[in-house]
């Protein structure tokens, strides 16, 4: 299923964010939680169900409790015949730039999220940005 494995690549956008927003909470109800606060209103009642897809794709490469496309966005929310939710791939990526957008405004805005950040960039869990010039041996073959 190509299209669970888009979505897979998408899940991992988000909670990577939901980890510098939230360090301290368990995958899921970080996860969750991020949706709620940063993604378009109409996600937000789909948190739980957004988790069940998420550990669906990344575990069987299925899309649990909705129904994928791409190049649909006539069909993106509506359901289908089996009552399956409707996912349109290029719906939820804009959905996903509305969230990174808003996380980011509010990382702007706030001391305490920008400390967090930059904790999390530097510990074990969120690896650093090197920047590596050619010629150091660094990163080479």
């Amino acid at each position: 299923m190509p299209k669970a494995i888009l979505f897979t690549l998408f899940f991992v956008k988000i909670l990577t964010e939901a980890g510098f927003r939230y360090p301290k909470k368990p995958n899921g109800e970080r996860f969750r939680k991020f949706i709620k606060e940063y993604f378009p209103a109409d996600y937000r009642v789909e948190a739980d169900n957004m988790w069940k897809f998420r550990n669906a794709a990344v575990h069987a490469f299925s899309p649990g409790p909705y129904a994928l496309t791409h190049h649909n966005s006539f069909a993106h929310f509506k359901r289908n015949d089996s009552n399956q939710l409707i996912l349109n791939a290029e719906d939820f990526y804009a959905a996903l730039v509305f969230s990174a957008q808003s996380y980011f405004k509010h990382v702007r805005k706030s001391k305490t999220l920008q400390k967090a950040f930059r904790d999390r960039l530097s510990g074990k869990q969120g690896g650093t940005i090197a920047v590596v010039a050619p010629g150091t041996g660094l990163g080479e073959a």
